[in-house]
């Protein structure tokens, strides 16, 4: 490959930068755009988002010989050696050698740092041709306050993940009314999360999990009580659905079940398409 035919795969993308090979970086203090470089034909590098200050790199150059790439600095020093693009799931990525951080060029919604978001809802839900980008979204509950909200969001901006927050409680049926109802009428999200507001992560929950499971996470400190249900859309629809189905058994039956005793039931239904981990809560 020469360098002409790289460039071909890397332009007309934005290329974000993530550490550990999932999180932005935010280039200055609140408002401020995370790092992401645009490839020029010249050898360029531009910066498309708004960031504080701009990283040391300002070059590309692709080497024939080792096939790799070199994004250089102001003083014309190698800052760091890139790979050709490859797909992983959604997302074209370039990842850096020796290093786990990577260069991203995702679909995920997130403020851009012009201020409006890179994919709208209103283009993924009426554009045919946008609807075929998937997006793991994480629902929350309504125990979050105003700033505890916000504190989420940032994290979900960080991560990579979009982020909706329901009305009701997890421990209330209807939020999982609720969360059936949106995934019903939003096919552009993949990996699905329904949580706790306090569910903590200390990495996407789309990354390192079996896409072929349900997974359920239990509080550490009330033992078969889920404080997160992970799983791709498909599945937590399917989940959602039943739940929807026997808590209306419940009300004809007039029955007194409780949320729990619905929910081991249907974990019934999942044997062998379903696994438990043991979570964290922010106290």
């Amino acid at each position: 490959m020469n360098q002409d035919e790289f460039f071909r795969l890397v332009r007309d993308h934005w290329w974000k930068f993530a550490t550990h090979g999932w999180q932005n970086l935010t280039m200055g203090g609140k408002g401020s755009g995370i790092l992401a470089i645009s490839f020029e034909e010249d050898g360029r590098l531009s910066f498309p988002s708004k960031m504080g200050f701009l990283p040391e790199i300002r070059r590309w150059e692709w080497d024939v010989e080792s096939q790799q790439g070199r994004l250089i600095t102001q003083s014309g020093a190698v800052d760091s050696i890139i790979m050709v693009p490859v797909w992983k799931g959604q997302n074209l990525v370039m990842t850096m050698v020796g290093r786990d951080d990577t260069y991203v060029s995702s679909a995920v919604m997130e403020p851009s740092a012009e201020g409006r978001l890179w994919a709208p809802d209103a283009l993924l839900k009426n554009s045919i041709a946008v609807t075929a980008i998937k997006i793991p979204l994480q629902i929350v509950d309504s125990s979050a306050s105003d700033l505890e909200f916000q504190q989420l969001k940032h994290q979900a901006v960080a991560m990579g993940y979009g982020l909706k927050q329901l009305t009701t409680d997890f421990s209330d049926a209807r939020f999982f009314h609720e969360a059936y109802q949106l995934l019903i009428d939003h096919p552009e999200y993949d990996e699905v999360c329904l949580s706790t507001a306090n569910y903590q992560q200390d990495e996407p929950f789309f990354v390192h999990r079996n896409a072929d499971l349900l997974t359920f996470v239990i509080d550490p400190d009330r033992h078969n009580y889920p404080i997160a249900i992970i799983g791709h859309r498909s599945l937590v629809i399917d989940f959602l659905g039943e739940f929807v189905y026997q808590a209306a058994l419940n009300e004809i039956d007039d029955t007194d079940r409780t949320l729990m005793a619905i929910i081991h039931e249907i974990q019934q239904h999942f044997t062998g398409r379903m696994n438990e981990q043991v979570g964290m809560l922010v106290r």
